[in-house]
């Protein structure tokens, strides 16, 4: 039986993973530039949900919305920069979209009522 955490997470990493090799497939020369960041982006999603159950259904669903919204602009923005000068300003937009991607998942936990919040 998966928990409700559980199922958001392989949401989660399902939706990473297509992105990833998307974004490889497309860019066969740059896949491992490609993917190091992808998975930093998984490892960290990883860590800033490790409370998501804890969200309710409709935030929930505007997060992931919002994710889907954000790697599909990481993809053209790939695209671009592929296009533009190669593997150097592939790594430049990945690391920046991915840490933006990573700082939304930790506002969601952030954003939780307090007696849901992490004890530090």
């Amino acid at each position: 039986m998966t928990t409700p955490h559980e199922a958001r997470m392989a949401e989660l990493d399902h939706r990473v993973a297509a992105a990833e090799q998307s974004a490889a497939a497309r860019h066969a020369g740059l896949a491992d530039a490609i993917r190091h960041p992808f998975q930093r982006l998984r490892s960290g999603l990883g860590q800033a949900h490790a409370r998501c159950a804890a969200v309710d259904e409709k935030t929930w669903a505007t997060y992931v919305a919002d994710l889907d919204r954000g790697l599909g602009e990481l993809q053209t923005e790939v695209d671009r920069a592929a296009e533009r000068v190669g593997e150097p300003g592939v790594a430049q937009v990945l690391d920046r979209h991915v840490t933006a991607l990573e700082l939304a998942g930790w506002r969601l936990q952030v954003n939780l009522p307090a007696d849901h919040a992490p004890v530090r």
